[in-house]
């Protein structure tokens, strides 16, 4: 009986170690279990005070938006983008871009919202505005996650712009007309019309002659930058004879061809080039410029090769 109470004694004190042990683990777990909830409740409130920072950020953004899904339905409109395009968010939350093509208010800005170009940047004039529309593939770790589409109303910026280039557009011209009148009285001056001058009286005049060329030339090349951004660069085609160009050309820059010593050498076609439909002044514009380059980057004494020929293949017979 003694043996009996003594193995009996020592089973209830083991017995009780493993589960003073395993009462020590659960605590232990249950404390883990506790700081894991709270870090992940943290985690989530945090998450929750971003979403809504981002929201925020959706809601009051100064352009519109609009978000799509991997399947092009619309998830999400802003305000800015709701008031851009006149519409109701109940009205396109949740249909496939494609749908939207039946509000005939939005229809002319569809197109753009399904380019399928990777990232889109256009401006399209809209009702009463000029928006710049940009669309942009939503990618994450090589999925499609849909699209991102900006709205932004670029009508005031170019109405500023406009402004601008009308007033630089103003000023060039009145500045070429005297420089113009400049021109012809000092050609008048060379031709000996107000009596004869000396030998360096006429050496002045060319020099004046020429700067004076030189800034009309500046004047109307920056005309015609005003003109390409504005979209109004018209051209003048006439049938012309691009050898008799050229030639011109380079007797117009005889001077400086005998000031650094360069020797021109222009290598006419075997045969005639035919006549062929371009503006005149914009080719002669682009030679001058190529002829200017080339004396301008060539040492003295040097030797520039001009050559004509036809390929049969960038210059169609009808014109360009």
């Amino acid at each position: 009986i003694y043996i009996v109470a003594v193995l009996f004694s020592v089973v209830i004190f083991f017995a009780g170690c493993y589960f003073f042990v395993k009462i020590n683990d659960l605590k232990k777990e249950k404390a883990g279990l506790a700081h894991l909830l709270e870090k992940n409740e943290r985690k989530f409130r945090n998450s929750e005070i971003e979403k809504n920072r981002i929201y925020e950020v959706f809601l009051h953004f100064r352009d519109g938006i609009l978000v799509a899904d991997e399947n092009e339905k619309v998830l999400m409109i802003n305000p800015k983008a709701k008031k851009l395009l006149a519409i109701k968010e109940k009205d396109i939350k949740g249909l496939p871009l494609m749908q939207l093509s039946r509000l005939s208010d939005i229809k002319p800005l569809i197109p753009y919202f399904l380019s399928l170009s990777g990232v889109l940047k256009e401006e399209v004039n809209f009702k009463n505005f000029i928006i710049e529309v940009s669309v942009m593939p939503l990618i994450f770790s090589v999925n499609n996650m849909g699209r991102l589409i900006v709205l932004r109303d670029v009508t005031n910026e170019k109405a500023r712009e406009k402004e601008k280039n009308d007033f630089v557009l103003s000023a060039a011209h009145q500045l070429k007309t005297a420089m113009s009148s400049a021109k012809w009285s000092l050609k008048m001056f060379l031709d000996g019309d107000f009596g004869k001058l000396s030998q360096e009286q006429k050496n002045v005049m060319k020099r004046l002659y020429k700067i004076n060329d030189s800034s009309v030339f500046f004047i109307e090349s920056l005309l015609n930058a005003i003109k390409i951004e504005d979209s109004a660069y018209a051209y003048n085609k006439t049938s012309v004879d691009l050898q008799d160009i050229v030639q011109n050309v380079i007797a117009g820059f005889q001077d400086k061809i005998k000031n650094k010593k360069i020797k021109i050498v222009f290598k006419k076609p075997v045969k005639q080039l035919p006549k062929i439909m371009l503006d005149k002044e914009k080719i002669e514009s682009v030679i001058q410029n190529l002829l200017d380059n080339a004396l301008k980057y060539t040492g003295v004494g040097a030797v520039i090769e001009v050559s004509l020929e036809n390929s049969g293949e960038n210059i169609p017979s009808g014109g360009i």
